[in-house]
């Protein structure tokens, strides 16, 4: 951040309470905020210079003796910068304990409307600045790995806040890829098939092509099922569906939800999704994991 701005100032010349002398030089002040963050995550020591575009020159001995007093008005000038330098840096916003109280709430279950959050937090990323005539915006990417799950488990032992990485190429919106888990018992629908007591295995769980659910690549029976319904392998393949945790269209409303829980009486935060598309889907031990790609981003901003 660069502020500059012109300074008119006027010098005399005194003696024996008697001003014999004057100039009014000019110049222009320049003041550089740094505003990629230290990995601690604090402002960086502001920096103040002065450049004279008119100097100052006084005449002495009846106006036959001209002095350039420059370098000593300069000099002066340069003295009362260093205040200006530590009145702006006390100004400066703490962002350190802000950052610390958030990374506490993303590492803790965050409940949602029937589900629970684990964010799984890695670490932060500061991109590059922006700024507009009244506001200055720092860009920021949260690296991580969330899971939605039916409930919320006992939260991992927290960790310290990790340094602060910089990355120069930073784009404002960011994809993330967002896992939802849920056992296979409270998963599986099946269309019009008559009731019975059957013993299957699947394989390959993939979205189907609307996007709403998930199905199986293959589905085998054991030999004595296989034998009571022959024809009933390929329709449960096209009948069985498994439910994810939540559709991709509902987490446009159940992100900006968890954004906003991070709230707090100092700070907004809005969360923005783009775009919501099915990615992957898994089996992992009893569970169905279903991942969706988010695209989007986060606002911050102070009140």
């Amino acid at each position: 951040l660069v502020v500059r701005a012109p300074v008119h100032a006027r010098a005399e010349a005194c003696a024996k309470g008697r001003c014999y002398a004057s100039c009014e030089p000019e110049a222009i002040a320049t003041v550089r905020v740094p505003l990629r963050l230290t990995p601690a995550f604090a402002f960086a020591p502001s920096r103040a210079e002065i450049a004279f575009t008119r100097g100052c020159a006084v005449r002495a001995l009846g106006g036959f003796v001209r002095i350039d007093v420059t370098p000593m008005v300069e000099s002066a000038a340069r003295a009362q910068l260093r205040s200006v330098e530590q009145e702006i840096d006390a100004r400066l916003p703490k962002l350190r304990p802000q950052a610390e109280r958030m990374w506490r709430e993303l590492e803790s279950p965050q409940k949602l409307p029937l589900a629970c959050l684990h964010t799984n937090p890695s670490h932060l990323v500061q991109g590059p600045s922006s700024s507009t005539p009244d506001a200055v915006r720092l860009r920021f990417a949260l690296v991580a790995s969330p899971e939605v799950r039916p409930s919320c488990g006992p939260a991992s032992a927290p960790r310290p806040l990790p340094p602060l990485a910089f990355d120069p190429v930073l784009p404002a919106e960011d994809d993330l890829d967002l896992r939802m888990a849920s056992p296979f018992a409270t998963t599986s629908l099946v269309r019009g098939i008559a009731c019975d007591d059957l013993h299957a295995s699947g394989s390959g769980p993939s979205w189907t092509p609307e996007g709403r659910d998930v199905q199986l690549a293959s589905i085998t029976l054991r030999d004595e099922d296989r034998a009571r319904h022959p024809d009933l392998e390929a329709r449960l393949v096209r009948d069985v569906r498994l439910m994810p945790l939540l559709a991709p269209e509902g987490l446009r409303e159940v992100v900006p939800i968890a954004a906003a829980a991070l709230a707090d009486p100092s700070v907004d935060v809005q969360a923005r999704i783009a775009s919501a598309k099915p990615s992957a889907a898994f089996a992992r031990g009893e569970e169905l994991v279903t991942s969706v790609r988010l695209r989007g981003s986060v606002e911050i901003r102070p009140r």
